[in-house]
């Protein structure tokens, strides 16, 4: 029963987005990320289901030629057409996984969908809709994972949903930590204060959803967050105070022994056999790029035949590193290009700052350019000890603030002033200086 009024539920959304093509971009982020296909414990949970809606959503944009006519190629998405082309080659010439074509397959889906994302996704409203539909769809896990953690006191180790990226605990960890900078972008801009003050309770069950996952990198991740976002509003060092006074207390009286023994592992992470693993995988990943020039494909330094090459009777491991994982996988040239990937959206956002600090009617701009840059901080460095190089996740984030820099450049370059124009001028929800974009 589940499985037909998910696909009543789909259906209705899929036949609108022949008309509204952005609707397709935000059933297939929400399908992406909720995972609602693997909830339903039915014949849909191996379903194709993104892969029909991509069908979809490309035939509508194909179809409603509006959208293009403003399209224009960012620093961003050439890097990451030349990323996909550089991984296509490993993939087809030189990769050594059975598996790799599938990753593949999976992993162009995913940047078909940010490509179609800055196509389409080309407004203040269409933007902050997306933003909506990532956080509505994490912000389930985080709801859900921190009302567990109070009830069972710990006890229940938080996990996403089965078969899908966000699985294993501290990809979901990471994930969730990310959405804070978001959370905090919608509170800085909206005026309601009832959604403002759902907001806030959203942040500390998510906050509270990461410790139960029991992820150190979660850990590292929640606190760069947190102390970002704080740091952006008035009073931050009240805030920073009354923060630690009333968290600090409950969370010694109400976290678990385990988390804090487990958290303490950090500062001595010599001794832990887990990161022992981590740096064999690193071992293998360097070397087999030094022997691989033009990398060894997905899944490649896990193979037999590249790992038993460097450590012979070793148990192999994942990289958990997006570094070494992309190290190994595609090679030098791959890691150099990935890296020059998140350096164009850190420059971008930097550009967007610059042009949104000083223009009132561009402050939401600012703010977003702010979070995104948070986001990228929180998986550059929780990234450094998973695998989630590719993560769709992140880049449907970084989708978000590379089409507001289009939007704002284009109209810059236009001569608009964003003052003369008032379609281009932001309206204001209620009263104050909070504002909300809309077109």
């Amino acid at each position: 029963m589940r499985d037909i009024f998910l696909i009543l539920y789909l259906s209705i959304f899929v036949s609108m987005t022949i008309r509204f093509p952005v609707i397709g971009i935000y059933l297939w982020a929400w399908v992406s990320l909720l995972n609602p296909h693997r909830m339903v414990f039915g014949f849909l949970a191996d379903q194709p289901i993104n892969q029909i809606i991509a069908i979809v959503t490309i035939g509508a944009v194909l179809m409603n030629p509006s959208d293009l006519k403003n399209f224009r190629f960012s620093r961003f998405l050439i890097w990451v057409s030349v990323f996909v082309g550089w991984y296509t080659l490993t993939t087809f010439v030189f990769a050594v996984s059975p598996t790799a074509p599938n990753m593949w397959d999976r992993n162009a889906k995913i940047m078909l969908l940010i490509a179609l994302c800055t196509v389409v996704v080309n407004n203040p409203v269409r933007i902050n809709g997306l933003i909506w539909v990532i956080l509505v769809s994490l912000g389930f896990y985080g709801l859900w994972g921190g009302l567990r953690t109070i009830v069972t006191a710990g006890a229940g180790i938080i996990n996403g949903p089965e078969q899908s990226q966000l699985s294993d605990r501290n990809h979901l960890a990471l994930a969730l930590a990310m959405t804070i900078p978001f959370l905090n972008y919608l509170l800085l801009n909206l005026q309601s204060r009832i959604l403002r003050a759902g907001l806030i309770v959203q942040m500390i069950f998510t906050s509270i959803a990461i410790i139960g996952t029991f992820s150190r990198g979660g850990f590292i991740a929640l606190s760069i967050a947190l102390g970002s976002v704080l740091f952006q509003h008035k009073r931050k060092i009240l805030y920073i105070v009354i923060a630690l006074a009333m968290l600090g207390p409950m969370a010694m009286q109400f976290v678990p022994q385990q988390y804090l023994d487990r958290i303490s592992t950090i500062s001595n992470a010599s001794e832990d056999s887990s990161f022992q693993g981590r740096v064999d995988a690193w071992l293998v990943a360097f070397q087999a790029a030094a022997d691989f020039p033009f990398g060894t494909g997905f899944e490649g330094p896990i193979q037999p035949a590249i790992w038993d090459r460097y450590l012979p009777g070793v148990e192999s491991h994942a990289a958990h590193s997006i570094y070494f994982q992309v190290l190994g996988e595609q090679g030098w040239p791959g890691l150099i290009i990935y890296l020059v990937v998140l350096f164009s959206v850190w420059r971008a956002m930097g550009d967007l700052i610059r042009l949104g600090k000083s223009h009132p009617d561009r402050r939401w701009a600012y703010d977003l350019a702010i979070a995104v840059r948070t986001c990228l901080l929180v998986f550059a460095t929780g990234g450094g000890a998973l695998s989630v190089a590719y993560s769709d996740t992140f880049f449907l984030m970084v989708c978000t603030g590379i089409s507001a820099h289009t939007y704002i450049s284009r109209n810059v370059e236009a001569g608009s002033g964003m003052n003369s124009n008032s379609k281009l001028r932001p309206k204001r929800i209620g009263s104050g200086r909070k504002i909300i974009p809309a077109v």
